[in-house]
């Protein structure tokens, strides 16, 4: 290969007429679900593990979305894998498109009412609710207003994941959880994804906080390149560990310089309000002291929260979607009252948020809010 084979933005008309194609050829989904797979991983065996597929058909999937686009889109060596210009804003864009297709798939699945499995148990008089990596304060009351005269027991989950293998195993009824950048799907066999019906209830915006005095402070939103000289906050879990090196590495090109571990919030509010530190997360859901501002970062990737349940336990579809009905109700008007600019900002494009579009026109309408 040339050096300007090499080149992120070159055309590859040579690939293309060994592949039978010419740049501007339709582009097969496939192939895009294939680059995100690696481009997610960057790692091509890992990629064919979680693809079902060999190596050699991922890689031709890889190089005929290539050619087709006329780009290269990774950089292959025979120790690494990297993504180049085009490649990184084609993945921001596959893992939207693919998310909102599995969501729409979803959406349609439900309201036309499939039946449900003759072997589906009644439902109970107690139903077992699991919450991973969410704060469900204040949930509780709206969920029995979905199903009145239901007992719910709650149960904190480590990860989605564990989640979701609980759902199938019968030890719980309900899973409330958050996922980012899918890595829960991915690490879920795929025996019980099968067996398991999710509902999204809003892609999350990754926000940063910010000392006062912080050059970007006064923005509307932020640039993860932006804190390419700031000391960061992380906790030490792995995920939200995983999560700030991504974010960072992918959307800012540069290793964030992580200098405060912890999973205390008090902690970590202590070092934004001394400017020692920034951090990332969801949007604000309390006030903030007046010496920290929060913003949502630009082209960060989002954190899904999704509802889920066993295709075959006892939550029947209809009390599954109120369920998912009232969850959105929480997560809307939590925010209505905690952070009004957020709230605003969901109401100006409920378009994103199907999982959110009948709450958010409900808060709006009890405001009477004009738009």
């Amino acid at each position: 290969m040339t050096g300007s084979d090499r080149a992120g933005s070159t055309p590859r008309a040579g690939a293309a007429r060994r592949l039978g194609t010419t740049p501007g050829d339709e582009v097969v989904w496939d192939d895009v679900m294939a680059f995100r797979a690696v481009a997610e991983q960057l790692n091509f065996t890992a990629a064919a593990r979680q693809m079902h597929v060999s190596g050699p058909t991922l890689s031709h999937r890889v190089a005929r979305l290539e050619a087709a686009l006329g780009l290269v889109l990774l950089v292959r060596t025979t120790r690494s894998v990297r993504l180049t210009e085009p490649g990184a804003v084609l993945l921001d864009w596959a893992v939207e498109a693919g998310d909102s297709w599995r969501d729409l798939r979803a959406s349609l699945q439900r309201e036309a009412g499939p039946a449900e499995p003759a072997r589906a148990p009644a439902l109970r008089g107690v139903l077992r609710f699991g919450h991973a990596r969410m704060d469900t304060t204040d949930l509780f009351g709206e969920l029995r207003r979905a199903v009145p005269g239901v007992v719910w027991h709650t149960r904190g989950m480590p990860t989605g994941t564990a989640g979701l293998v609980a759902l199938v195993e019968g030890s719980l009824d309900v899973l409330l959880w958050a996922d980012w950048l899918s890595w829960g799907l991915h690490q879920a066999p795929g025996r019980v994804l099968e067996q398991v019906e999710s509902a999204l209830v809003v892609n999350e915006p990754l926000w940063v906080y910010l000392p006062v005095g912080h050059a970007a402070a006064g923005q509307d939103t932020v640039d993860v390149g932006q804190l390419a000289e700031d000391d960061w906050i992380a906790s030490p879990q792995e995920v939200p560990m995983r999560m700030v090196r991504h974010t960072a590495r992918r959307y800012g090109r540069f290793e964030p310089r992580i200098r405060h571990v912890t999973d205390d919030p008090r902690m970590a509010m202590s070092l934004l309000t001394e400017g020692l530190a920034v951090d990332v997360g969801p949007p604000p859901c309390a006030p903030l002291p007046p010496q920290v501002v929060a913003r949502p970062l630009r082209r960060a990737p989002r954190t899904r929260i999704q509802l889920s349940r066993w295709r075959f336990g006892p939550v029947p579809a209809q009390t599954f979607r109120a369920v998912h009905h009232r969850i959105g109700h929480w997560y809307v008007d939590g925010y209505r009252e905690a952070n009004p600019d957020y709230w605003r900002w969901l109401v100006r494009r409920s378009e994103r948020h199907p999982g959110l579009r009948r709450a958010l026109r409900e808060s709006v309408d009890s405001r009477r809010v004009a738009w």
